[in-house]
C-alpha cells in the first residue's frame, strides 16, 4: 500500500486566533511528525504559537514521510522544538528524553 503524505498548507490557518489574546502560547503536540499531528503543529505555528513536538518516529508509518513533515516544521526555528524520544514511568517523572532544537 503506497502512501502519499505531502503536507501542504495554505496561508490561512484553520485555527482562528481572532478570539484569542495576542499572548503567545506554547503547545505540546504528541505524534507531531505524523499526518494529523504535523498538520496541527503547522497550523499552530502559523497562528504564532510555540510548538513542542514529541514523536518516537517509529516505523508504523513511513519514517521518511515523518522526517519530511518535521523538515517543514523546522522553518519556524525560533518557535518549533522537537523531542525525538521520551520515556515516562507511571507515577514518576521523565526518566530519559532526547531534545533536538
Amino acid at each position: 500500500m503506497s502512501q502519499t503524505n505531502q503536507m501542504s498548507y495554505s496561508s490561512s490557518s484553520s485555527l482562528d486566533s481572532s478570539s484569542e489574546t495576542s499572548a503567545e502560547k506554547t503547545v505540546l503536540v504528541t505524534g507531531g511528525a505524523g499526518f494529523i499531528g504535523g498538520h496541527t503543529a503547522m497550523a499552530l505555528l502559523e497562528r504564532g504559537d510555540k510548538v513542542v513536538v514529541i514523536d518516537e518516529l517509529n516505523d508504523y508509518y513511513d519514517v521518511n514521510m515523518k522526517q519530511d513533515n518535521l523538515q517543514l516544521l523546522h522553518q519556524f526555528k525560533d518557535r518549533f522544538f522537537f523531542i525525538k524520544e521520551i520515556y515516562v514511568m507511571l507515577r514518576s517523572s521523565i526518566r530519559y528524553s532526547y531534545l533536538t532544537i
